[in-house]
This record gives structure tokens, C-alpha cells and sequence, in this order.
């Protein structure tokens, strides 16, 4: 941005100064008048490096993050695994002598790193990129001609000499019209474009959040439930039994009765969905964010909410969460032969199905589900009523993103025709490899 300098003058009072111009992050700083006082005599002047015609360029022609891309140390390895303690903050400041270009560390790594305020370890980050993007589109070798009235005259009584009978007659013969009807004829089933709702188009891999917070069915387990007995206020805030527990928040712990939790346990938030899925699947367990364990000196051990996906209050139950393993690099395959199976129960309780929407079903593990498969939901084209129906036969496409040992957790990524009921058939379309 511009700043505005003052400058002092014996006598004269306070007048104003120039323009400097800010350059943030490049180093260019005000040089700051000298003080003619005598008590500010010995105070430092700032230099102010010049700001050269090559720098305005590559501001002006946004090829300036190509130019920094290019200022990567040599030494600086391919990628970091992530240790106890590291940050993007400390890696940039290690790597690249400044910590202030931690956004580049974050921006390569988008893929592994949600959320820059937390890394994990065994997390591997890549610190270099090698991939040149051509900014300038590369030279047309097409020669265009600029044609006068003379041979512009010659040109198309060449052309018109070149037709032959065939071409003439390719030229005047005209299409058929159309004969389709604009409105299908009753008890007529016609399959026809429908108005969809897509999030994206090309595959990408389950993400953290996506895992953590799909929810799951019991399948008639008993699990090890713990509880939350509630969030600890600093001692000059009443603590209210009511209240619920803020992200960072801490809160105290209550483990099952048969356990008990080590510092660096990460426990999974839910609720317990009081309606029985049919089929012998057990209750829907919904995700209200993770509480990572730090503190088990005391009487109750105590604990940081480090996600929140819904309200974490007094009673919410805790359960030791699973481990996301992340699949940098893995795309899905299509598949001809896919698993088929059917839906038998949605995580809301809308009538409408809209994309992030949860839908579980009925394979899983042992049937050799994956986590990242795609699948498509089907119904049978079929009139209603005697009258057109105009339904597709793919109405949605899930992607799994939960795994239980006999059901599955997806969530809805392409709608077609949101009315889907329990029951509809699915088939995996892509697969994992492995």
C-alpha cells in the first residue's frame, strides 16, 4: 500500500512529506527523513532499496509467483515428514530462511494439509515443484493471407471450378425435420435431460473431515462409550452444567468403565441416533467433532477439542476414533463387474437428497469395499400413474468415505433426481486398486 511520511523542520512545525511506495513482502521499505533535533541526531535512517524496472515488470505481467517459485534454495530436499512439534511457520523459516513463506508450503500440500494451523506427523509435505506452466500460449504456425480484390476474384473462380456434382448436391440436400414430440405420449416412459446438481466432476480423494465426520452404523455392536462431562471455564467464569464446549475448548473426560485414556488419544464426539435401522444394522452414530486427550494427572482426564462438526455438550459420548490413512496419489479406476447393493438408510431426515447429503449401505469390509470408491445409484425406469415419467436410471452418484465390516458410509457428490428412497439399488463404477 502507499504510505504517508512526515518530515520535521526547525521551526516550521510538522509539514508533509512524500509518497513511499510499500512493496509487502519484497523487502522495499520508507526511508524515513533524518530528525534535525538534537535528541534525535543518533537515530537509525531505514535505506530504501531501489525498486527496479524488472521488479515493476513482473508485477505488472503477474509472473512474480513463477519468479519466487524459481528462488528455491537448491539444498532444500524434495519433501519433510512431519515430526513432534513442527509447523508450516517453522518449516518455512528452516527450509527457506523466512517464516513468512509458509503459505507456499501450504498451498503444495493442499492435498494432505486441510487446515495450515494443524500438521500431523508422518505427514509428508513436499517443499519442491517442478511443474512449469507456459503462461504465453506457443506461436501459431497457420500463415493468414490478406487477399486483394483480384485475387480474392481468381480464389473463388478456382473454388467454383473445383465443385464437383457430388459436392453440389451435399450442399442443396436438406435434413429431415424432427419429428419427436415435444410432450411424450401417456403411459410413455422417456428418458430425457434433467436438471443436475454436481459438486465435482473429477475424482478426488476422501479428506480428513470427510472421514471424521460421515458418522457410521452400530451394526449391533456394543462399543466402548465414554462421556463428556463437560467444558472447564477459567476459574473467574462460573461454569454452567448447560454449556457447550468451544473449538480449542477444553473439557473434562469420563472413560468407560472397563478403560482409560492415554495423553495423545484422539476420541470421536457423537450421538446416537435413536431410530433402528432395519435389517439388523444397529443405530446411526452421528459426528460431532474430535477431542484429543493432553492432560491425565488429575482426577478426570482432560482434553482439547481440536474439531467440531455439531453441538458438544455435558453427556455427549466419546469413542476411540479410527486412524485416517491417507491416500496421496490414488485414484479410483472404472469397473465394469462392480459390487452391487442397496441403500438402507440416509444420516438426515430430509425428503430430498442433495450433494454432501450421508447415505449408508448395505456392503462393506468384508464384501471388499474401499474408502474413495464411486458408486451409482439406480432406479427402474418405469411410468407412474399412467402417465410420462421422465426419470434417468442413474439418479446419483456416492462416494464412500466410511467403512464398517458390513455397511458402508458415502456421501451424495452428483444428483440427478433428488427423490431416492431406502431401497434404491447402487453399483460400484470405480474402484480403488489394492
Amino acid at each position: 500500500g502507499l504510505s504517508l511520511a512526515r518530515s520535521a523542520g526547525v521551526g516550521e512545525g510538522w509539514r508533509t512529506g512524500g509518497l513511499f511506495l510499500m512493496l509487502a513482502g519484497y523487502g522495499a521499505r520508507p526511508v524515513w527523513p533524518r530528525a534535525p533535533f538534537p535528541d534525535r541526531i543518533n537515530r537509525t535512517e531505514l535505506p530504501m532499496p531501489r525498486v527496479t524496472v524488472r521488479l515493476l515488470a513482473l508485477l505488472a505481467s503477474g509472473s512474480l509467483p513463477a519468479a519466487l517459485a524459481a528462488q528455491v534454495p537448491a539444498n532444500v530436499p524434495e519433501s519433510h515428514t512431519v515430526k513432534q512439534g513442527d509447523t508450516l511457520w517453522d518449516l518455512a523459516a528452516q527450509y527457506f530462511g523466512d517464516p513468512l513463506q509458509w503459505p507456499r508450503i501450504y498451498q503444495l500440500n493442499t492435498d494432505v494439509v486441510e487446515d495450515p494451523h494443524w500438521i500431523y506427523p508422518g505427514e509428508v509435505l513436499r517443499l519442491r515443484s517442478d511443474v512449469a506452466v507456459q503462461a504465453v500460449p506457443a506461436e501459431t504456425t497457420q500463415v493468414v493471407v490478406a487477399a486483394g480484390p483480384d485475387t480474392a476474384a481468381a480464389d473463388t473462380m478456382q473454388r467454383e471450378a473445383a465443385v464437383t456434382p457430388a459436392a453440389e448436391a451435399a450442399v442443396v440436400e436438406e435434413e429431415p425435420a424432427d419429428t419427436t414430440p415435444i410432450f411424450p405420449r401417456p403411459g410413455v416412459v422417456a428418458a430425457a435431460p434433467v436438471i443436475q446438481a454436481e459438486f465435482n466432476d473429477n475424482y478426488r480423494a476422501v479428506t480428513r473431515a470427510e472421514f471424521y465426520q460421515s458418522g457410521f452404523l452400530t451394526e449391533g455392536k456394543t462399543l466402548p462409550w465414554g462421556k463428556v462431562q463437560g467444558p472447564i471455564a477459567p476459574p473467574q467464569v462460573a461454569a454452567r452444567s448447560t454449556q457447550s464446549a468451544m473449538i480449542y475448548g477444553r473439557v473434562a473426560l469420563e472413560p468407560p468403565a472397563a478403560g482409560a485414556y492415554q495423553v495423545g488419544d484422539t476420541l470421536l464426539a457423537a450421538q446416537l441416533d435413536p431410530r433402528a435401522v432395519a435389517g439388523g444394522y444397529g443405530q446411526i452414530v452421528h459426528a460431532l467433532g474430535l477431542v484429543r486427550v493432553d492432560d491425565v494427572s488429575g482426577r478426570q482426564p482432560l482434553g482439547t477439542v481440536i474439531a467440531l462438526y455439531g453441538e458438544i455438550s455435558p453427556g455427549t459420548l466419546l469413542l476411540p476414533a479410527e486412524k485416517y490413512a491417507a491416500l496421496r496419489g490414488v485414484r479410483a479406476e472404472p469397473v465394469a463387474d462392480g459390487t452391487e447393493g442397496a441403500i438402507v438408510a440416509f444420516r438426515g431426515n430430509d425428503v430430498l437428497r442433495g450433494i454432501g447429503d450421508g447415505v449408508f449401505i448395505d456392503q462393506g469390509r468384508n464384501d471388499g469395499m474401499r474408502i474413495g470408491d464411486v458408486l451409482e445409484v439406480r432406479r427402474t425406469v418405469a411410468p407412474r400413474q399412467q402417465m410420462a415419467a421422465m426419470v434417468p436410471e442413474v439418479t446419483a452418484r456416492l462416494q464412500v468415505t466410511h467403512l464398517g465390516d458390513r455397511t458402508a458410509t458415502a456421501r451424495v457428490v452428483w444428483v440427478a433426481y433428488p427423490d431416492i428412497p431406502v431401497g434404491t439399488r447402487w453399483k460400484v463404477i470405480r474402484r480403488l486398486p489394492g
